[in-house]
């Protein structure tokens, strides 16, 4: 996966993973340990700055009350376990970390979109030049330029409320679309 050096990343990775441990646990089996998903997670965040961002930020979940239809896999969202890769994952990842644990969440597991939209907000404002970090004018220019002409092209035949939903967030980060109409095509 390139990443533009220069460009400010948001990582979230790790909620599934845990699940999948607490399922295996749910169904007599042993799950992961918190530090192996910590240390999977890290991998990734790593070579994620490998590649010369200006800064990887990490998006913690949640640890979530777990509710949702049988079957659906919430159920295996929450608890001590949730809580002890949680952990382990902020002493491994490095980077600065935006936590949304305690926001409402929509289903159990995922954060409504006036949390993202928060957490979009919170990434702007980590993504700004520090006062102390002198930059040129012309450089300031080549970010402004670079950040106007980006467009995300959402691929042919995805539709639904989860495109919907990802069209939102990317509104809520100031990207704009080809269609501006939010239609989950």
């Amino acid at each position: 996966f390139p990443v533009t050096i220069g460009s400010v990343v948001l990582v979230a990775l790790g909620a599934n993973d845990t699940a999948n441990a607490m399922a295996a646990l749910a169904n007599g089996g042993k799950p992961r340990p918190a530090a192996s998903i910590a240390s999977d997670v890290a991998s990734v965040v790593d070579r994620v700055k490998s590649q010369g961002p200006s800064k990887v930020i990490f998006l913690l979940f949640p640890n979530g009350p777990g509710r949702g239809p049988k079957g659906s896999g919430a159920e295996h969202y929450g608890g001590a376990y949730q809580d002890e890769v949680r952990a382990a994952i902020r002493s491994a990842v490095g980077v600065p970390i935006i936590d949304i644990n305690g926001k409402p969440l929509t289903d159990g597991v995922h954060a409504g979109m006036s949390t993202y939209k928060e957490v979009a907000n919170e990434v702007m404002n980590m993504a700004k030049p520090s006062a102390n970090k002198e930059t040129s004018s012309n450089d300031s220019k080549d970010q402004t330029a670079n950040q106007e002409s980006f467009v995300v092209d959402v691929p042919q035949g995805k539709r639904g409320p989860k495109i919907a939903d990802v069209q939102k967030s990317l509104e809520a980060l100031g990207i704009p679309l080809p269609n501006p109409i939010v239609t989950g095509k």
